[in-house]
């Protein structure tokens, strides 16, 4: 062997032992709630859960438990917040109300809560996974630099099944934010 190639491969020897090597697929358990489905790595969207789910969650290692529905909303479980904290999870609210809370604002919010280097394993939750699925295909457009039409079908493949006209709009380029 060549002395270039030793240097080669203890180098790459090196940074594998510091932490260097490619990121491993985080795991994202399944859990029962309402249109249940993977996002990403370490990202389950779905509808309300219901206590039962989110003592699995916590089970199951989820570190975030993401609320995005309005305060008081009907059908939301009254003491989520303080089940999932005595749970040892993080709880995080990002209200979302209506077509005009899909916006630019709300994506980033979305991408910073999930980007805490403590959040995932997370599970983002609306009532029935609807907003959930429209606000990823916002920020899929906003934040990760996809395409309109793309970002549409990333939101439909993430749980949404009626997205609102202002926000079809706004990703085809017919709406201001």
């Amino acid at each position: 062997m060549k002395r270039g190639q030793e240097t080669t491969i203890l180098i790459g020897l090196f940074l594998c032992a510091a932490g260097w090597a490619p990121a491993e697929e985080m795991e994202t358990p399944m859990i029962g709630i309402p249109n249940a489905l993977v996002i990403d790595d370490g990202i389950l969207g779905g509808g309300q859960p219901d206590e039962d789910a989110l003592r699995t969650a916590a089970h199951e290692g989820y570190r975030t438990i993401l609320n995005m529905r309005g305060p008081g909303e009907e059908g939301s479980l009254d003491n989520e917040e303080d089940l999932v904290r005595s749970l040892g999870m993080n709880y995080v609210t990002l209200p979302i109300t209506g077509g005009a809370a899909f916006n630019e604002k709300a994506a980033q919010r979305l991408a910073e809560i999930l980007g805490e280097a403590d959040a995932l394993p997370a599970m983002v939750h609306c009532a029935s996974g609807n907003r959930v699925g429209i606000l990823f295909g916002v920020k899929a457009f906003y934040v990760d630099g996809v395409d309109g039409p793309t970002a549409l079908e990333f939101g439909t493949k993430s749980g949404a099944r009626r997205i609102p006209e202002q926000v079809r709009m706004l990703l085809s380029g017919q709406a201001e934010d």
